[in-house]
């Protein structure tokens, strides 16, 4: 550690210094004794192409090709009843009338607010 220190201080300049990692470069695989302590990984979740396995001191996420294939969501949506279906719709509908709403009235106090400052200033000015 203090070699590290006298090092930095030793560099007059930060760019052309190379600052030494203190992290190793492969993941160390633990000790065997060390499984009794923490246990045998047990599988918590899997479903399409996503498995998470942990243990008392480690969460394990593994990814299969599966995850980046997915089916497609409108085929997904095609599956649906009918009266769901038309429902997810309804909701989809008013989720982006409420967000043109919120556009609407953001749009509308940023016009308030400006109009509020020129009116203070014009008030400020005229009592100078």
């Amino acid at each position: 550690s203090s070699a590290s220190i006298r090092r930095i201080n030793l560099s007059s300049s930060c760019s052309n210094h190379i600052f030494p990692c203190h992290l190793p470069l492969k993941k160390l695989k633990p000790e065997p004794w060390q499984r009794f302590f923490d246990g045998e990984k047990r599988q918590v979740y899997s479903q399409q192409g996503l498995t998470v396995k942990k243990n008392k001191q480690n969460i394990d996420a593994l990814i299969n090709e599966e995850f980046f294939n997915l089916t497609d969501e409108n085929t997904k949506r095609g599956a649906l009843p009918p009266p769901i279906q038309a429902y997810i719709d309804n909701l989809c509908e008013q989720i982006d009338d409420l967000a043109l709403q919120l556009a609407e009235e953001r749009l509308n106090h940023k016009q308030t607010r400006v109009k509020a400052e020129e009116i203070l200033t014009n008030q400020f000015l005229t009592y100078d």
